[in-house]
C-alpha cells in the first residue's frame, strides 16, 4: 500500500509525469456498475489491517 501511495505523492508533486502515472499499476480503474462489497474486497487484499464492514441496503435508487 505504500507503494500506491508514493506513486500518488510523486504524481502530485510533479503534474507533469500524467501519462506515467496514468499507465502505472498504482492506478485503479473503478467501474461505476461494480458492486460496493467487490470494491471494498479488492482492497482489502491489499491492505494488511483488513476492514471489516457491514453493508446495509436502505433502499434508495441514485438515479431517477
Amino acid at each position: 500500500m505504500y507503494k500506491v501511495y508514493k506513486q500518488v505523492k510523486t504524481f502530485l508533486e510533479n503534474p507533469e509525469r500524467l501519462e506515467e502515472f496514468w499507465y502505472s499499476n498504482e492506478t485503479i480503474w473503478i467501474d461505476w456498475r461494480e458492486y460496493d462489497e467487490d470494491i471494498i474486497s479488492y482492497f482489502n487484499e491489499m491492505m494488511e489491517e483488513k476492514l471489516e464492514i457491514q453493508l446495509i441496503n436502505n433502499n434508495q435508487t441514485l438515479w431517477q
